[in-house]
Parts: structure tokens; C-alpha cells; sequence
């Protein structure tokens, strides 16, 4: 696979992601169901909240068929102050990678076989409440398996884990990606 680090990943990017088979792939970010009739739908479905998969038609039956976990060295969140927004970057304290738990489908039509995921949140944990009402599912190391292979219960993240900064508005740019977007 022909991938470079991704210090400011967004949506529409190819990035990668842990199918059940448990290939490294690279998929599209923004979920284009198969169903869709134009791939443009994708830019509405990055996000899917954990509490109503079960429920959403669009999500229902990945859930059951199409997990995937997406590898992440951390995130990035916007706080609004006023008039502004500031960008915040979470990883884990420690410094080990995450991985967040999502969904993927493969769409088909003029424009090709395009495979795409999204990515499963759920309600901030203390920590990230201060900043936002939502967050990543992300994954324990001992549930990567068990969500590959089944559904399970999605939880905010233990918050004690995680560190919280303050970072450039670079990071407003996709097409920025350089290390340097984690300065202060």
C-alpha cells in the first residue's frame, strides 16, 4: 500500500482502515451507502452516532456486516470562543496510536468502485465535554477483535487516558500537512 503519514486527515481523503479480514486498506472518508445514487452523499456521512445504528437504515445492516477500525494517532476538535473557533488536538497520554470504530460500504456507478467508512461517535467523556459534546468511539486494544467480529456496546472513552492541547489553526487547511500542525 502506497500511503504516506497523515498529519491533517479530512474528509474525502483516502485513509486507512482494518476491515474484518483484517487487510490494511484505503478507503474514502464520508460513507457513500451502495444504495446512493451520487457519491456526492459521502460528504454528509462522516460521522454516524453510536446510539441510533441499530435503528438508521443506512447503518443497520453494516453494522451487522461492514465494521471496520480506523488507526489514529489522535484527533482534533473545535471550540467555539465567541466569534472563533480554537483547534484542540486529543491523543493518548502514553502516546500509543487509537483506533476508532466505524462503518464502510462499497459504492458503484460512473465514477467507479468507490469503498468509503465513517466514523462511529459517541457522547464526549469529561474530558472532552469541556470542548465538545462528542467524540471518537474509540476502542480498547483488548475489543479490536470483538468489534471486527460482532457489534458491541460503544462507550465514550476513559477520559483519564487522554490529553488534551491547544494547536495551530492550521489545521482549518486540509491541504496542510505537516508535522508542525501539533505546534502550539
Amino acid at each position: 500500500m502506497d500511503w504516506q503519514p497523515q498529519y491533517n486527515a479530512a474528509p474525502s481523503q483516502m485513509l486507512p482502515v482494518v476491515t474484518a479480514s483484517r487487510n490494511i486498506e484505503l478507503f474514502k472518508w464520508g460513507l457513500i451507502p451502495g444504495w446512493a445514487d451520487d457519491p456526492s452523499v459521502g460528504n454528509r456521512m462522516i460521522n454516524a452516532r453510536a446510539e441510533t445504528l441499530a435503528v438508521k437504515a443506512t447503518f443497520k445492516k453494516l453494522l451487522t456486516t461492514r465494521r471496520c477500525i480506523i488507526p489514529a494517532n489522535g484527533f482534533y476538535e473545535w471550540k467555539k470562543e465567541g466569534k472563533h473557533s480554537l483547534a484542540y488536538y486529543m491523543a493518548q497520554a502514553d502516546g500509543t496510536p487509537m483506533a476508532f470504530a466505524g462503518l464502510w460500504d462499497t459504492w458503484q456507478g460512473r465514477a467507479g468502485v468507490i469503498h468509503s467508512f465513517t466514523i462511529i461517535t459517541t457522547k464526549s467523556n469529561a474530558q472532552m465535554a469541556r470542548i465538545h459534546d462528542r467524540m471518537p468511539a474509540i476502542l480498547l486494544p483488548e475489543h479490536y477483535t470483538q468489534w471486527l467480529s460482532l457489534p458491541m456496546s460503544l462507550e465514550p472513552y476513559p477520559a483519564d487516558t487522554l490529553t488534551t492541547r491547544l494547536i495551530t489553526m492550521k489545521v482549518n487547511n486540509p491541504r496542510y500537512n505537516s508535522p508542525d500542525i501539533l505546534d502550539p
